[in-house]
Parts: C-alpha cells; structure tokens; sequence
C-alpha cells in the first residue's frame, strides 16, 4: 500500500496488508474512526517522511497493530473530506494527497479508508490557522495509546525550512555530479547529443547506498541498456556509472544513477546519412527519436520500479535535452523544421509520480518530446506522440 496505483487496487489488497500486522510508527497510522482533525496527522506526515493513514481500523494499544477484522467506517463524502481538511486546514496548503476507498465485499457502504501522504518540499505544514507545526515521532517516544503526531521544536521548523533550499542544493549537486562525469567531453562537430534526467522532488532525506543502487541495477539493468558489448556497473563518485560502446554502432550510452536518486543516461550521435531509405532525401537525418525513446521509457520505468523496490514515492521530474543541433528530420515524415535562434540547445521538463512511471512511462515521454518538437515550430497532439512512441 505505500507504492502503487491506490485506485487500481482492491480489498483483497488492503486485507493483505492488513494481516502483515505491521506496527504504527512515523509512517503508519491507523484510525478506528475518521478523526475531526485529520489535518494533524497529513501536515505531521508531509513535514516527515510521508506515509499512510488507514481509517476504519482499530490498533491493538499494547502491540499498535491492526486489530483484526477491521470495523470501518462509512465511506460516502469521505475522501473529499479529507481533501478539504488538507486544503483548508493546513497552511500552507496539501493538494498531493493519494486517497483510495475500499468497501467491505459484503457492504458496498462501508469499508476502509487509505490515505497516502508524501514528503512535502514545501514543508513546514502548519495547522491551528498557522500556530502549530507537528511532525511523525517513533512510538517509542510517545505514551502508549498517544498519537504520533507531535510539535515540532524550533530547531526541527528551522531545519524543514533549511531543507527547501538544502533540497535543491542536493538536487543540484547531484546534477552537477552527472554532468561533470558524462557530459564534460565537447561535442565533436557535427554531432548532437540527447541526454534525460530523473530526479525526485523531494531528496532522499536517507541516501541509497551505493549497494541499493548496484541492487537496482542488477534488477532491471539487462533490460536497460542491455547489450552483448555492455560493460559492467562501475562506482564512480558514489554513484554508478553503466557504459556501454558498440564496436559496430556509433552509438554511446553511458547511464548514471546517484545515491540521492538521479538517474540519467546520455547518447552522442552523428548524423546519420544511411537514413535515405526511409526519407527519400539526400538529407541526413539530424534526430533520431524512435531510439531515445526507446531507452527514456526503459529509464523512467526502470525508475519508478527501483523508486518502488525501495518503498519510496512521491513525484519525480525529469528533463530531457538536446544540444548540437539547429534543425531535425525526423523519421515520422520527410520535412526538415529548423529555427536558426536554438542555438545549438533544447530542454523539456515534464513531471510524474513514481507509481505512473513504473506503471505507464509512455505519457511522461510523449510529453517531454511534444515540448522537444514544439521547439522546432513542429506542434504534436499529445495522443498523437502516444501512438508514435507505441501508446
């Protein structure tokens, strides 16, 4: 229940769960009832680590497991009044909320109510008209029976605050990071390069470990970037570094994954003349997406499923850009659009929730290449990218 589509899934997997018999702590709350200030424990959540509330079921007081079978509560107006209170009665205000209600199968009515909250890059989350910040505790630090949501001290508010610009910094060193390791050779003339960048917006307050890292990598690296000339993931610079170089293409694709999170590769082509079958022309063909769409949807899964593996969520931005290149043939037609003030570079920005890309990266694709064709006065209906890439 903490990864995962919420709508997409059923009682059965909310009994499942249930039986696990996991223990209330900073990121798991049962409620037996909808509580009147639910806002409490959301903003205490947002302000943490994120986690879920689970409303319609009791806890054992000595344990702080679920107490079996659960009793819930009626479901009907619910889940908007738990997005009420998260937009009305937290300042400032929640809006991601993930919220999905699960009826007993013998009582279409009632059943249980599951919230999801992530880590907020806006916190602190403020309650009580702005005069009280709460955050997640350990149920060691509480008296048994209390709620977990305690006040946060000044120390631990100039912290949260700290991280909104700490986060960035993160953010930003790691994509220093990447660029300096991959990207810092110049472009030979003639050459263009496309490269793509997934980062969540929230850093990992706890870094993956190079061992996670080279765990994710195991797992779905035979897909991704997957060749007979692969070379092995190397540690470099705390991160991992996969590269690979065909002797009989020419293309190179090395891939980048940081202990914060970002995941990235990058592809240096020349232009490709032997393309004249497919376009008619004596033109070369300058950008070749059918490829790089290809390994941004084996990369952006690959993320979301690794995101997934480590029990973290929330939302995940992504760039896309092109540098060296001033006009595009692309293999979908034979017309050639240039714009003489591109200047060599082009960037997209799109965004998704970690559960999407593990699920469906194709949306998140299409739109970062609409953007990148739009850039060259070239305007693609969002579906119409979807079918080109196979949606």
């Amino acid at each position: 229940m903490f990864t995962g589509d919420l709508e997409r899934k059923t009682y059965a997997d909310v009994d499942a769960f249930l039986k696990e018999s996991i223990p209330e702590g900073t990121r798991l709350d049962y409620k037996r009832k909808m509580p009147d200030r639910i806002e409490r424990t959301i903003s205490a959540m947002a302000n943490s680590e994120g986690g879920l509330i689970v409303i319609g079921v009791d806890e054992e007081r000595a344990t702080r497991t679920p107490k079996l079978p659960p009793d819930g509560i009626a479901l009907a107006g619910q889940a908007e009044r738990v997005q009420s209170k998260a937009y009305q009665a937290i300042h400032e205000p929640i809006t991601a909320l993930d919220i999905g209600t699960y009826s007993f199968p013998d009582d279409g009515e009632c059943g249980v109510l599951v919230v999801r909250v992530h880590p907020s890059e806006r916190a602190p989350h403020a309650v009580d008209q702005g005069r009280t910040v709460l955050r997640r505790v350990g149920a060691q630090a509480m008296k048994e029976g209390n709620d977990l949501d305690d006040r946060m001290d000044i120390d631990r508010m100039g912290w949260l605050f700290e991280r909104r610009t700490r986060n960035q910094q993160l953010i930003d060193a790691a994509m220093a990071r990447y660029e300096s390791l991959l990207l810092n050779e110049p472009l030979p003339a003639g050459h263009y390069r496309f490269d793509i960048v997934a980062y969540p917006a929230v850093a990992h307050a706890t870094p993956l470990t190079v061992r996670n890292l080279r765990a994710f990598t195991d797992l779905r690296g035979k897909r991704l970037f997957w060749s007979p000339w692969s070379s092995p993931p190397r540690t470099v610079s705390g991160g991992l570094v996969r590269i690979r170089v065909s002797p009989v293409s020419p293309f190179a694709t090395p891939s980048y994954c940081d202990v914060t999170g970002l995941t990235a590769y990058t592809e240096t082509h020349a232009p490709d003349t032997k393309m004249d079958e497919y376009n008619n022309t004596g033109d070369p063909v300058l950008f070749y997406p059918l490829r790089v769409e290809d390994q941004s949807l084996a990369l952006l899964e690959w993320v979301g499923l690794s995101c997934k593996e480590a029990g973290r969520g929330g939302t995940i931005r992504v760039r896309a850009r092109l540098q060296g290149i001033h006009n595009m043939r692309v293999l979908f037609d034979s017309r050639t659009v240039s714009d003489p003030s591109l200047q060599g570079e082009v960037t997209a920005i799109a965004s998704a929730s970690a559960d999407d890309l593990a699920s469906d990266p194709r949306p998140c694709v299409a739109e970062l290449f609409s953007q990148l064709f739009e850039a060259f006065g070239r305007e693609i209906a969002h579906d119409d990218m979807l079918k080109m890439i196979g949606g």
